[in-house]
């Protein structure tokens, strides 16, 4: 056999082995797969329970810590978008520059947000906008949350913290 054919024929024959150990690859891969694909979004509907600790700076007066326990949201969830009210809970500061005051039954929070995968993104409108941003697992979310806004007697402030709310 001369060196040309020599060449094809293991060309030929290194070209059928890879061929081969693809489409075992292939068969292999799709035989452990069971057909279901993971969810495009977590489902974050339902009731929570919310919890948070922040800071509040007043400007000039200082800043305070904050925090609450005890808010009930209620959630419904479209695809990725999220809405839904939250009211009550025990909220205190110290020092107690200012009382806050809980959302109620006939005035409850508002919420709007997103849900990518894990990540959860939603506003609450209160005494300021507070944006939440964290990771949602099974029956639990919890991540960071800040705003800024105006009070009437103090001015600007700005609120950062963290939070964490259960199913």
């Amino acid at each position: 056999m001369g060196f040309v054919a020599e060449y094809w024929s293991n060309y030929i024959g290194m070209d059928t082995c890879i061929r081969q150990l693809l489409l075992l690859i292939v068969v292999a891969s799709t035989a452990c797969d069971d057909g279901t694909q993971p969810p495009e979004h977590e489902d974050v509907s339902g009731s929570w329970t919310y919890s948070a600790t922040y800071s509040v700076s007043l400007g000039p007066l200082g800043a305070t810590a904050c925090s609450g326990s005890g808010a009930q949201a209620t959630i419904t969830q479209s695809g990725s978008s999220v809405s839904g009210t939250a009211q009550g809970g025990e909220w205190t500061c110290d020092p107690p520059v200012f009382a806050l005051e809980p959302f109620t039954n006939e005035n409850p929070g508002q919420i709007s947000g997103t849900v990518e995968g894990t990540s959860v993104r939603f506003e609450v409108v209160g005494f300021v906008r507070l944006v939440h941003e964290g990771t949602v697992s099974g029956n639990a979310m919890s991540g960071s949350l800040n705003g800024t806004g105006n009070i009437a007697e103090v001015g600007s402030i700005s609120v950062t913290g963290s939070w964490s709310a259960a199913r």
